[in-house]
């Protein structure tokens, strides 16, 4: 059983859910992505910067790099670590995410299917991602998205 959500956070929580599987699917095929104008603008619809934009150019990285991610990301695993909603310059409400292991989402060449190494350093994944949602002109969505990459995250 979940744990209850405060409602007032509902909304911040599925406007996070939404640019993750807005991420992911630009992820599968960048090239596509970053060809076709109205992908960009699904990020405006999930996402406000400086995360939207840091986002649209890393998957214009894997597009210039021709390579792409295949097989089953990390499901989120999102708790609420703070609401405010009189903060300002706009409603913040802060999340963390412990991700689910994804040992087959990797990266690969798209012309060759090859692998591409992890660049992961000592430490494996999932990190513990804090993520800021905020509320502008009536939608929410994440701001800034920032991952400690000291240790792997584990679910609590």
């Amino acid at each position: 059983m979940s744990p209850a959500v405060d409602p007032a956070a509902q909304p911040a929580l599925d406007a996070y859910e939404a640019f993750w599987r807005a991420a992911k699917d630009a992820e599968r095929d960048p090239a596509a992505f970053s060809k076709d104008e109205e992908s960009a603008k699904a990020f405006t619809s999930v996402a406000f910067d400086p995360i939207r934009i840091q986002y649209i150019d890393y998957i214009a990285g894997l597009a210039n790099e021709k390579t792409a991610f295949r097989g089953t990301p990390g499901r989120p695993r999102v708790k609420v670590q703070s609401v405010d909603l009189a903060a300002q310059p706009y409603p913040l409400i802060v999340l963390t995410d412990c991700m689910t292991p994804a040992p087959t989402w990797r990266k690969y060449v798209v012309k060759t299917g090859e692998l591409v190494p992890d660049a992961n350093g000592s430490v494996s994944p999932p990190y513990k991602l804090t993520v800021e949602v905020i509320k502008v002109d009536g939608r929410w969505g994440p701001s800034k998205v920032t991952a400690d990459k000291s240790r792997t995250c584990t679910a609590a």
